[in-house]
């Protein structure tokens, strides 16, 4: 284009071809803000970007429904033991328990003796006693009353009976007549001497004291009634032809007592229990025999036997 050139006042030249590229200015001053532009097309999604840095905590949001039971957890480890509490309130009485098993029975020491109990009546009938041996054979009685068998009516025969069984074999029973007592002043029965049978052991049984009215009842040692079979030191019961009763007296029993030497004796209590006084009372027993025994006394020295009936001479034995 032409235009007219203001410093030397001449006209302007004919424009003049494309010059080449200057050097790069120096920036120029921040422009004013544009005014917004249109919004421009949608651009492709750009690539995640880094992790921002955590948030504040947000504010505390309403409480969610409860959520379903979870399953059950591991057993956790045993905490300290808790203090104790304070007592409870009195509970109700209890139902009565069930009965306890009988405690052992206790013994105390022996009291002192008492004083003489009245008399009792008269007991109970006892049960019956053991069967007493057989006795032997009695002598013939006198001859009974003579009778006509043609005089008694005769009767109607009776059927035939059928055939008994064949019965057990007889026993082989010897009946001695000598039966005597032997008595050991101990606390054991005797023994019977050799040959002899023995019928039974008890205790030696001296006499009986029935007091002023009944009197006294002694029998000899060497008799089957000094040796009783049990130790009884109760009263005895007087008789008539219709009734049986005790009697009004004080009645005692006397036994042979055991035997011992000067210090035993001398240390024998005066009262003892009574159910320990057969520890104090002499053992005896009764033998059969088929022969008699004889006993010989003398004022002076030991006396001999008969030849050929020796049986016994102090403590030891002869046949």
């Amino acid at each position: 284009s032409s235009g007219i050139n203001a410093e030397y006042g001449g006209a302007m030249g004919r424009t003049g071809a494309k010059g080449d590229r200057g050097a790069p200015g120096s920036p120029g001053s921040p422009g004013s803000a544009g005014s917004p532009g249109n919004d421009g097309l949608a651009g492709t999604p750009g690539a995640p970007g880094s992790r921002g840095t955590p948030g504040p905590p947000g504010a505390s949001g309403t409480p969610g429904k409860d959520g379903a039971a979870g399953m059950k957890g591991d057993r956790g480890f045993d905490g300290n033991p808790g203090r104790d509490g304070n007592p409870g309130a009195r509970g109700n009485p209890g139902s009565p328990g069930a009965r306890g098993e009988d405690g052992a029975s206790g013994q105390g020491p022996p009291g002192p003796p008492g004083n003489p109990g009245a008399a009792g009546g008269p007991g109970p009938r006892g049960p019956p006693g053991a069967a007493g041996i057989g006795g032997i054979k009695g002598i013939q009685g006198p001859p009974g009353d003579s009778f006509n068998a043609d005089d008694c009516p005769s009767g109607a025969p009776g059927p035939p009976g059928y055939p008994g069984l064949p019965g057990p074999p007889g026993a082989n029973i010897q009946l001695n007549p000598y039966i005597m007592a032997f008595h050991s002043q101990t606390t054991t029965p005797p023994k019977c001497l050799d040959g002899m049978t023995e019928l039974w052991t008890g205790y030696s049984f001296m006499f009986m004291d029935g007091g002023a009215g009944a009197g006294k009842w002694a029998q000899n040692l060497g008799d089957p009634g000094s040796c009783m079979r049990e130790f009884k030191p109760s009263f005895f019961s007087e008789c008539t032809s219709t009734t049986c009763g005790k009697s009004s007296q004080r009645h005692q029993s006397a036994w042979l007592a055991i035997a011992g030497d000067k210090n035993y004796m001398d240390n024998l209590s005066s009262y003892v229990e009574m159910s320990e006084i057969d520890r104090y009372i002499s053992r005896c027993v009764v033998c059969e025999s088929m022969y008699s025994l004889y006993i010989v006394h003398s004022d002076e020295d030991k006396p001999a036997c008969p030849a050929t009936q020796v049986v016994q001479t102090g403590d030891s034995e002869e046949v």
